[in-house]
């Protein structure tokens, strides 16, 4: 039985959370999450981040039509009603969707799910088959309600610590420097719109307590997959779509350009392991040269490929088969035939994990996130590798709170420019971070970019003048809404123009960048103005002045997103990405290819 992964917005009793049994991960995480009257605008950041790992979420509610707590978003319709979820035990992972802001709008945000006895029989028949449980801020009243908070450490928002003794729970204030915390299989959090890629890793990392292995590099092979490829329709004129998977979710993070193929990466759900690195290699026919799965017997991630001078590809994610703490720093070199040379961890005792590389030198630089070292909750994470898996340097960057990096790049003089978020530097909750380093890893400069909530970076490239774009997402003015955002930089990383790109009532989000040989630029994301919570991939071409003249989206009946883009020598660009819609599985690894006049 596929098993789902529920989002709760809610209420609790008082059940012991030392389960019976552990969920079932061979078929992928399930998540149900249950939505209160209104739903949070933050609901569409965590769903988005749930997704993003391959996790099938299902959304259910006291109703099928469940309004927002904000005149700014749509009414979202629920998959199921509470009453139509048969069993939590067809679910790993049982969540408490956000609840409207620090509770000015509503008394009791999560009343009807409290007042329903089915959510809360949920809640405690989740607790007691060995689901994890995730609740942010309102959702401790079910969750006390159902009776599973006794004895536990969580954190709480300051309007609910009273409620923390009523429960028998022992909390910490929450605060935007207070991540989220793990007892057992009991997640918790505050802040949610600072906090939701940190959220998705912690339910992750409850959900490795199930799965007990021994660390070691020498468990982490490659071994060839059968893959899959579909050719759905796009919809949309020029673009050629193309899905890779299997019967299991397959994920797709990244593509590189090697000769005339190309690499496409990202993440396997196995039956034997759980989860492994996945990369496929097509032809210029477009058929696949090699396919392989690369892992140990925990969870193995990509995020990022980039091309070696062999011909070959380096690829950078994350471990837990392998390295020093809960989650390391995972780089793979493979051959121009698909066979792994070799794999190599960098971390320390507590979580680190790449999201970018690229070619520098003779090697690569990598970049990401540790909270093993650095000066804050958690650093920006360099690391410069050499072409046989060795470090030739590290270094970390941020202040006290939260700093991460998403995307790096070498530029023409050895240097390197990264970008990801800042809670530390900035004007709001999480402002885009972009630093600009030499080739030894030394700061030349760093600036912080956004407004008062939420805004981060997912990608940044160098351009011909010498200046930068930065692709992200952020909020609206006056909203907890994200847009597509895109920001022009000189080469001192000062602001030349910001571009936010959406309707106003919807989640996007952009992704990767390319220069066009013709001039501006082509930006990948993803958008989810036709039908709330549903995403299709977005694309905006974008001129020197920061003005879309073209827009083209591709997507079905359910989510369809991009991740990462790429220019082939003959000018075709490529983007990788991830569709629900399409192929063989509940998630099957997505290829478009567009050539533009």
């Amino acid at each position: 039985m596929r098993r789902r992964c529920l989002a709760v917005i809610a209420v609790v009793t008082a059940l012991s959370l030392a389960a019976c049994s552990a969920p079932d991960l061979s078929d992928g995480v399930q998540v149900l999450a249950m939505l209160a009257n209104p739903y949070g605008a933050n609901t569409f950041l965590l769903k988005t981040q749930f997704e993003l790992l391959g996790w099938e979420v299902t959304l259910a509610g006291v109703n099928r039509a469940v309004p927002a707590c904000s005149r700014l978003c749509s009414t979202l319709f629920a998959d199921l009603t509470l009453e139509e979820v048969e069993s939590a035990a067809a679910y790993d992972v049982l969540v408490v969707m956000p609840t409207p802001g620090t509770f000015r709008r509503v008394r009791d945000p999560v009343g009807d799910l409290r007042a329903s006895g089915r959510a809360v029989a949920l809640v405690q028949e989740a607790a007691a088959g060995g689901a994890s449980l995730y609740t942010g801020c309102s959702g401790i009243l079910l969750f006390g309600d159902a009776g599973v908070l006794e004895g536990a450490s969580m954190v709480a928002h300051p309007n609910r610590m009273a409620d923390c003794a009523t429960f028998g729970a022992e909390c910490t204030r929450g605060s935007q420097t207070v991540p989220p915390r793990i007892d057992g299989s009991l997640v918790t959090a505050t802040n949610q719109r600072v906090w939701p890629i940190e959220i998705a890793a912690a339910i992750a990392r409850s959900l490795d307590a199930d799965v007990p292995i021994a660390p070691s590099i020498d468990s982490i092979t490659a071994v060839d997959v059968e893959t899959v490829l579909t050719r759905p329709e796009s919809g949309a004129s020029g673009i050629a779509a193309t899905t890779a998977g299997g019967d299991l979710p397959d994920v797709g993070r990244d593509v590189c350009c090697v000769d005339h193929d190309v690499v496409l990466v990202g993440t396997r759900t196995t039956v034997e392991r759980r989860e492994d690195v996945f990369a496929t290699r097509l032809g210029p026919d477009g058929e696949i040269v090699w396919s392989k799965a690369i892992g140990g017997p925990g969870r193995d991630l990509a995020e990022a490929v980039c091309p070696a001078e062999d011909g070959g590809v380096f690829i950078a994610g994350m471990t837990t088969s392998a390295g020093r703490g809960a989650e390391d720093v995972l780089v793979l070199k493979l051959s121009a035939e698909g066979r792994l040379q070799w794999a190599a961890t960098f971390g320390g005792a507590e979580t680190d994990a790449a999201f970018d590389i690229c070619p520098a030198g003779d090697g690569a630089a990598v970049c990401g996130v540790t909270t093993s070292s650095g000066a804050g909750l958690s650093d920006v994470y360099v690391i410069r590798v050499g072409t046989d898996g060795r470090q030739l340097w590290s270094r970390t960057f941020g202040g006290e709170r939260i700093d991460r990096g998403q995307s790096i790049c070498a530029l023409d003089d050895g240097g390197l420019v990264v970008a990801g978020g800042t809670s530390s530097y900035g004007a709001g909750n999480v402002d885009m971070y972009v630093l600009r380093l030499d080739s030894t890893g030394r700061e030349i400069w760093s600036s912080a970019y956004g407004r008062s909530a939420y805004d981060i970076a997912s990608d940044a490239i160098p351009m011909h003048d010498g200046g930068f774009v930065v692709a992200g997402y952020g909020d609206r003015e006056g909203s907890e809404l994200m847009a597509f955002t895109v920001v022009r930089l000189d080469e001192s990383g000062r602001e030349i123009w910001t571009s936010r790109l959406g309707s106003g009532r919807d989640y996007d989000y952009a992704m990767g960048a390319v220069e066009l040989a013709a001039g501006g630029l082509l930006v990948a994301g993803m958008t989810d103005d036709r039908s709330p919570g549903i995403q299709d991939v977005w694309l905006h071409v974008i001129d020197e002045d920061g003005r879309s003249t073209e827009s083209l989206r591709f997507g079905g009946a359910a989510s369809d997103w991009a991740s990462g883009v790429c220019v082939g020598p003959d000018g075709k660009i490529f983007v990788a990405g991830t569709t629900a819609s399409f192929g063989c599985g509940s998630f099957d690894a997505l290829l478009l290819a567009l050539s533009l006049e």
